[in-house]
């Protein structure tokens, strides 16, 4: 039941005005307290509590505000508990006194299960929705980019991760069947034995031992036992499968089923989940949070994080993002959303850099200043060609066309795309304005140092990629919190509205 009246509102104690005299009251802390207005917290969370039934909970603003401490500090739920006990500065940023109880890490751990994804993300853009009504957030421009947070797991080799399958399948059906789980755990758990140095034949028996306990499970059984079934098939399949075949969307661990290989580079992967937002570079507030399996090229995703900021992007906001941007779906979906795709392109060496369009035309112009004679659609672009007789004719054919062409009395033919042509069109001015919008990403690259040095989302805390997403959401809005309390003036403070 949620507990009647507020954590901000009560009769300050002799103790609270002791501690006033030794916290400092201008600390980081008590400034994120003071810039907002907490009690849309109780109001937006009231419905997760029963409303006259059971005993009084603890304010959720209050223990929103211990969730938010925890990320602050990069503690665990019981790092958190202890040191709100002792911390007179963590209590006042909390709100308890120093004759309240501390809520404990089940309590936390029971709220943050409360609060769920959608919760989290329904306070966070309360926040941002306050933050833009206030005039704090900028219209002209976003910064778009993703970082890598590694999984919550410890990489098994393959025998024992078929091995750890079955117990995780054996565990599932103990909670629905104990009598059945008794029976097939006396046959199929524990290790297969093989032949010692004999990897190979030891993966070979944990796969049909993995093969036999699916048969006798059968199909019909429904739950958690069916999932973890199939998570098993799954990996059993990918085992199977050539190297250069193998899926990039099947189960690699069963601790965290959700996490998926990545690369940050060519040739360095991770295990793990990207996490993508939008930034302002004006007022450097993270306005959406997505958060994928670590395969999903996050920047195919980008019009999920533009409808993600509440409100909706901007019209005619530059939408600025690296290389991996590049691409003619990522700038449509900008587009779409009716913002300007700023995206750093990839300098490989163009045949139509040496030749200038026309717009006004829709032609190509070569060296020698003759004209393309058409043009047909291809994949993201077109493909404009020249006349035969004009090739053949030119001086300078031998460095246009390739020896192979030349043999063959072939005419040149320039393809452009549809992501390149606006670039070509705006020119040299055009060039020198995205220079200038791109020097804004290094704001969401040291956003993201911040959230992974300070803030813990270096490494998932949780398994799952819903409550990832919830740390990754939680993470932003305790950087956007520190962000608002200096962006704000003395005195001044967000009031967040409850739909």
């Amino acid at each position: 039941m949620l507990r009647k009246g507020s954590a901000e509102v009560r009769q300050p104690s002799f103790s609270d005005l002791a501690r006033a005299r030794v916290v400092p009251p201008d600390h980081e802390l008590l400034r994120m307290k003071r810039a907002v207005d907490w009690t849309f917290v109780d109001e937006t969370l009231a419905a997760a509590y029963a409303k006259d039934t059971g005993r009084p909970g603890y304010p959720p603003q209050l223990l929103l505000r211990m969730l938010y401490l925890e990320f602050y500090a990069n503690l665990s739920d019981r790092q958190v508990a202890e040191q709100v006990g002792y911390n007179l500065l963590y209590r006042e940023f909390v709100g308890l006194s120093l004759e309240e109880p501390v809520p404990d890490d089940t309590t936390l751990v029971l709220f943050r299960q409360r609060l769920g994804e959608a919760g989290g993300r329904k306070l966070f853009d309360q926040l941002n929705a306050a933050a833009k009504a206030a005039g704090l957030v900028g219209t002209s421009k976003r910064v778009v980019d993703g970082t890598h947070t590694l999984a919550n797991v410890t990489l098994r080799s393959v025998a024992n991760s078929l091995r750890h399958g079955r117990a995780v399948v054996l565990r599932a059906l103990a909670r629905e069947e104990p009598a059945e789980a008794a029976r097939l755990a006396a046959r199929y758990a524990g290790e297969a034995q093989a032949a010692d140095g004999d990897e190979a034949g030891r993966l070979a028996r944990e796969a049909q031992r993995c093969d036999e306990l699916l048969a006798e499970l059968g199909r019909g059984r429904g739950g958690a036992v069916q999932t973890r079934a199939a998570q098993l098939r799954w990996v059993l399949q990918r085992l199977r499968e050539p190297e250069d075949q193998k899926r990039t969307d099947a189960p690699i661990t069963f601790t965290d089923p959700d996490c998926r290989f990545g690369y940050k580079a060519k040739d360095i992967c991770f295990l793990g989940y990207k996490v993508h937002q939008a930034l302002d570079p004006d007022s450097r507030l993270v306005l959406s949070v997505e958060t994928v399996p670590g395969q999903v090229n996050e920047a195919v995703e980008v019009g999920t994080l533009l409808t993600g900021e509440v409100g909706g992007l901007p019209a005619g906001a530059a939408v600025i993002g690296d290389g991996l941007y590049g691409n003619t779906t990522s700038a449509g979906q900008v587009e779409a959303h009716h913002g300007v795709p700023v995206f750093a392109g990839k300098q490989p060496a163009r045949i139509s850099d040496r030749f200038a369009y026309e717009a006004a035309t829709d032609q190509m112009v070569c060296p020698a200043g003759k004209r393309s004679i058409g043009s047909i659609e291809q994949e993201n672009g077109r493909l404009y060609y020249f006349s035969m007789p004009d090739c053949a004719a030119c001086p300078g054919k031998a460095q246009c066309l390739t020896p192979s062409e030349l043999a063959r009395a072939q005419r040149r033919r320039v393809y452009l795309s549809h992501f390149r042509r606006p670039k070509v069109i705006a020119g040299e001015a055009g060039k020198q304005w995205r220079r200038q919008m791109y020097r804004e990403r290094y704001k969401i690259e040291g956003k993201h140092a911040e959230q992974k040095d300070r803030h813990g989302l270096r490494r998932a805390r949780y398994w799952g990629l819903a409550k990832v997403s919830l740390q990754a959401i939680v993470t932003a809005t305790v950087t956007n919190l520190k962000r608002l309390a200096k962006l704000l003036t003395p005195g001044q403070r967000l009031v967040p509205r409850v739909a």
